[in-house]
């Protein structure tokens, strides 16, 4: 099982206080228990005087009863041998009151002593000035008599006894601190180590993304506070590495889009340049000359307008600081009136424009159109979404124009359909052309890209239309995707969203 920090740093305090706490229990109990086996007087071996002492007088209290119920001359004097030998003095009080007293004569301390024993209750020992009265009660013959034997006080006098207790005390106060410091030790090791190790971990990976490899990621097997932190590293060097690959490609693509500005703008004025030279020198004699060069820097100058407006759009909509006027449009129908204006000029071209039924799920694959593309007004429910109709001609005039100047064959087909997704419309737009290799689908929205890396087909354009078109697609709150379609050509589905369907348009 896996212990979290937090539960670590539990343990640790609970046993902070729990190993000191029981260490030194033990240590006080074996203490008591040296104290007690070395001042007890069944333990001193060397002390006979002492050890006498205490069974003469258990001895002594041992004849008390013959000598209250059948006293004879010999035990009365064995008794006051006794007496005198260890100093001691006895009384003997019956419950009726009688006192009978043998030994010494009555010591001074003996009323002091006395008096303390009596708030004893008579039971029990009382010391003072080297002198102890010890307490009893003595039941003879269904009577309690009580017996009260004063003598000297009984403590060893050959033991250090203060020098022994100062050595316990020291010696428990010591191994105390030393377990105290010991188990701090033991836990600050065993909560660091949970720390430490995590930390060298994180360390290791900050150095390597530092130095970097941002292809490194931390495995963390442990399940405690760090794991949450070691998977929020892997996602930021993730995202790290994804921000330095955009940032490296954003590069890329700005070289390929200043080499192909200066490219598309150098064509043109190469040409310019060589046409007007022609018309200076005298190169031309004819006016038709003349005028075939006029037309194509007419043509050419055209070219570089038309670039540098591209890229003014371009820019504006890539800055979003193009004006937008919205309002509801109904797209079937703005489609139909603009594919309306514009057939007769694309079909002149070659281009053959044809708008598909509205469709509620994939449509059918497309063929190519047999008869006359003129659009007829559809019976469905119109289709109406918030958008700038300028905007809408912008993103089809680019993409029938990019369709028109990529067509390898005399004459080719565009269809327009949609696709009804719930809140959203899927406008389709596909042509017959060559297509674009799966390679390069998701590089076709990049400012300047073709597919033609050499630009040695500048008829096809600068490469800004499909560009313009994704920015305004973005700008209407839509996406748009290229697909490849079958069995050739380019599907560009534009997925924007809708009012509800049969919504009246402005």
């Amino acid at each position: 099982m896996q212990i979290t920090i937090k539960r670590r740093l539990f343990i640790s305090n609970i046993l902070m206080i729990v190993i000191p706490v029981v260490l030194s229990l033990l240590l006080a109990v074996s203490a008591a228990a040296l104290m007690w086996q070395q001042l007890s007087p069944e333990t001193y071996p060397g002390n006979a005087t002492l050890k006498m002492a205490y069974l003469a007088r258990e001895n002594l209290i041992a004849q008390l009863p013959e000598l209250m119920t059948r006293p004879t001359p010999q035990l009365e004097t064995t008794i006051q041998a006794q007496l005198a030998e260890h100093n001691l003095y006895l009384v003997l009080e019956s419950a009726a009151g009688q006192m009978v007293e043998r030994g010494t004569a009555r010591p001074a301390p003996y009323e002091q002593l006395r008096a303390a024993l009596a708030q004893l209750g008579d039971e029990g020992t009382v010391m003072t000035q080297g002198f102890q009265l010890q307490g009893l009660s003595l039941e003879v013959d269904g009577q309690n008599h009580s017996v009260l034997l004063f003598g000297p006080q009984l403590l060893p006098q050959n033991q250090p006894t203060s020098r022994l207790s100062l050595l316990l005390a020291l010696t428990a106060v010591s191994l105390v601190i030393l377990v105290v410091f010991g188990t701090n030790q033991l836990l600050i090791r065993f909560v660091f180590r949970a720390i430490a190790e995590p930390l060298q971990t994180l360390a290791s990976g900050v150095h390597q993304i530092r130095d970097g490899n941002l292809e490194h990621r931390i495995l963390y097997s442990r399940d405690d506070e760090f794991k949450p932190v070691c998977e929020d590293f892997n996602v930021m060097a993730t995202r790290l590495s994804e921000s330095v690959s955009q940032i490296s490609r954003q590069e890329q693509d700005r070289k390929e889009m200043l080499a192909g500005i200066s490219h598309d703008i150098r064509s043109p004025l190469t040409s310019i340049k060589a046409y007007a030279e022609g018309l200076r020198d005298g190169i031309v004699r004819t006016e038709a000359d003349r005028q075939r060069y006029a037309a194509i820097i007419y043509s050419k100058a055209s070219d570089i307008d038309q670039l540098i407006t591209k890229l003014a759009l371009f820019s504006r909509l890539d800055l979003d600081s193009m004006p937008m006027t919205l309002e509801n449009i109904d797209l079937d129908r703005e489609i139909r009136a603009y594919v309306a204006a514009i057939e007769d000029e694309y079909a002149a071209k070659g281009l053959t424009l044809e708008i598909a039924p509205t469709q509620s799920s994939a449509p059918a694959q497309p063929s190519a159109p047999t008869q006359s593309s003129a659009p007829t007004q559809s019976s469905a429910p119109p289709i109406v979404l918030k958008a700038d109709p300028v905007f809408l001609r912008s993103i089809l005039a680019n993409i029938l124009d990019n369709s028109l100047k990529y067509k390898d064959t005399d004459t080719g087909w565009v269809r327009i359909g949609y696709q009804l997704d719930g809140m959203y419309v899927n406008l389709m737009v596909e042509d017959n052309g060559p297509g674009v290799p799966d390679t390069d689908l998701e590089r076709i929205f990049d400012p300047f890209y073709r597919c033609d890396p050499a630009r040695t087909r500048p008829a096809t354009g600068s490469g800004l239309g499909l560009a313009i078109v994704q920015r305004a697609v973005l700008r209407l709150g839509g996406t748009i995707k290229a697909q490849k379609a079958e069995p050739k050509g380019l599907r560009l589905v534009i997925r924007l969203p809708i009012l509800e369907t049969g919504a009246k348009p402005a």
